[in-house]
């Protein structure tokens, strides 16, 4: 008798199993996006800090705006391809849009645009406010000032 328990309890077993992993739930689509598509899309600068003798000034930038000068867009597309504008001045220092493009790639929270000319540029991605930042520290009169431009999609 206990042979036949042991035994009912096994095929009873094997019997149940598919059953109940056949039920699982089916009622969503495992949704699968790439880990670098949050970058797809067109980027742009909404507000610089910079840093200077220990202090800290914030400035609002939109394109035309006190601070459109500071105004960059980047345009993140499948297949590493950017595309970049910003004010830039000529040689007979007037502003005008330029036009620039090249790849990226993702590293962690690392995106490194590389242009044409090889030149790179970091931007970190921060996941909680989803932004991502430039840093830059240019030596200003013999000052190394750190300044910060931020943008949102």
């Amino acid at each position: 008798m206990k042979k036949f328990r042991f035994w009912s309890t096994i095929m009873l077993s094997v019997i149940l199993l598919p059953m109940m992993v056949a039920c699982g739930s089916d009622d969503k689509e495992d949704i699968v996006t790439s880990p670098d598509s949050f970058i797809i899309g067109t980027w742009h600068s909404f507000k610089g800090e910079v840093f200077s003798n220990g202090e800290s000034t914030i400035v609002m930038i939109d394109k035309s705006g006190a601070a459109s000068g500071a105004y960059m867009e980047f345009k993140f597309e499948k297949g590493n391809k950017v595309t970049g504008w910003w004010w830039a001045q000529d040689s007979y220092n007037l502003s005008h849009w330029t036009e620039g493009s090249g790849t990226y790639i993702i590293k962690s929270n690392v995106v490194t645009i590389t242009d044409v000319n090889g030149d790179t540029v970091d931007l970190i991605y921060n996941s909680n406010d989803e932004t991502l930042m430039l840093r830059s520290t240019p030596n200003v009169n013999g000052e190394y000032v750190t300044t910060n431009i931020y943008f949102k999609k």
